[in-house]
């Protein structure tokens, strides 16, 4: 088959052909780069991590997260580390969870192909920014022009005779996926084409902690972002609200879902806790305020999923009641179970319509960290898994038994 014959043939002029759970780079040269406009903030080429599985016409997508930045000092920060360049990338990464070549901790997908799509534009996955220029601090936000040229690079590798494709992110990545999971069924028509959004549910209806402690609950929405980014703006919702495009912009998920046409498997936790801290601003101090926050919070989160509930597209969802950010999806196998099911087995049983369907799991108790499988989940608050820090990145080898 052609997709044996590519990948084959990309491991061997990149690195050696070998029994390995690791994802090997391709970075893109400067020639492709430049044509496809797909860079990083630097302007240094964009590229992704492979891995070849035996299922060749099975491919899995990830995109990965890493928060956002919208000033030119805090996206200027970002050029000096991979978020932002792809300067120092290393040369492979371990493959987790869902992307994870390993039979025992993906038993599902395991041995489909593998993209990973480093993070290092800023944006959420969803700029369009071919020109650096002032008005973008003289920086590159091209994260969907990454996608777009991950796909039209991987198209004479044998994506577009894919039978099965599963586009996932986690944080940024998560709502990367929300934002771009239209565009890459639509780019390939003839495949089965499902999204898999990790904690990106970016905002569900809820205000800041400062604005909730005045009784103001006037919901927490951004209207810029997507003219900073020139963000990739899904049609559909476009096309419902051509005078206000930011109703479609990458931080108003809650609003976007409605629009979204491919099916989805959303995981969320049901207190996530970047929204909670580093971006609605709760104490971390436990406190009588800041666990009722916590509490509202949760509650906005339920209500907010209603809709992925009654879907008719039968999407599924995974929600345990946890305080954490992606460390709950990253466990996969090992994740807190929601009716004896980790996200693991509920994305598989959803995807394959194994046993009851549609999968849609929430935890029944709706206080934080109720679920007993919550306590012993590290929380990764960086989503990067091969960029956390040294303490992060011990938690989770030390939780799943693997070295990374």
């Amino acid at each position: 088959m052609r997709i044996v014959k590519s990948l084959s043939f990309l491991a061997a002029c990149i690195l050696c052909v070998e029994c390995s759970e690791d994802l090997k780079l391709l970075l893109f040269n400067s020639t492709f780069s430049a044509l496809k406009n797909a860079r990083c903030l630097d302007g240094s080429p964009a590229g992704f991590y492979y891995y070849q599985g035996s299922q060749e016409r099975k491919w899995t997508i990830h995109l990965e997260g890493g928060g956002f930045c919208n000033t030119s000092e805090a996206c200027h920060k970002r050029t000096k580390s991979n978020l932002g360049s792809s300067t120092n990338w290393p040369s492979t990464i371990r493959g987790l969870a869902i992307f994870s070549p390993s039979k025992e901790f993906n038993p599902d997908f395991w041995d489909w192909n593998h993209i990973f799509l480093p993070y290092c534009t800023g944006d959420l996955w969803t700029g369009t920014i071919e020109k650096a220029t002032n008005d973008t601090f003289g920086l590159y936000f091209a994260g969907h022009l990454h996608v777009a040229a991950v796909l039209d690079f991987l198209g004479d590798y044998g994506i577009n005779s894919a039978t099965d494709v599963i586009l996932s992110g986690g944080s940024a990545g998560g709502i990367g996926t929300f934002g771009n999971i239209d565009y890459v069924a639509e780019r390939l028509k003839n495949s089965r084409v499902v999204g898999n959004p990790w904690a990106g549910w970016y905002f569900p209806n809820v205000t800041s902690y400062f604005l909730w402690q005045q009784n103001k609950t006037s919901a927490y929405t951004d209207k810029t972002l997507y003219i900073l980014y020139k963000s990739y703006l899904n049609r559909n919702c476009v096309a419902q609200h051509p005078k206000d495009q930011w109703y479609c912009g990458p931080v108003n998920v809650q609003k976007l879902y409605p629009y979204i046409k491919t099916p989805l498997f959303v995981a969320e936790n049901m207190f996530d806790s970047n929204q909670l801290y580093s971006q609605l601003g709760c104490p971390k101090e436990n406190t009588t305020k800041s666990n009722d926050f916590m509490l509202y919070f949760g509650s906005r989160m339920r209500f907010g999923i209603v809709e992925i509930l009654n879907s008719s597209k039968k999407d599924g969802l995974y929600m345990p009641s946890c305080l954490s950010h992606v460390g709950t999806m990253y466990a996969f196998t090992a994740s807190p179970l929601i009716k004896g099911l980790s996200f693991a087995q509920a994305l598989g049983d959803w995807y394959f319509g194994r046993g009851a369907s549609p999968v849609q799991l929430i935890d029944s108790c709706y206080y934080v960290q109720c679920n007993p499988g919550c306590l012993v989940v590290p929380s990764l608050n960086k989503a990067q898994h091969h960029m956390t820090s040294e303490g992060e990145k011990e938690a989770l080898e030390k939780y799943l038994g693997i070295k990374l």
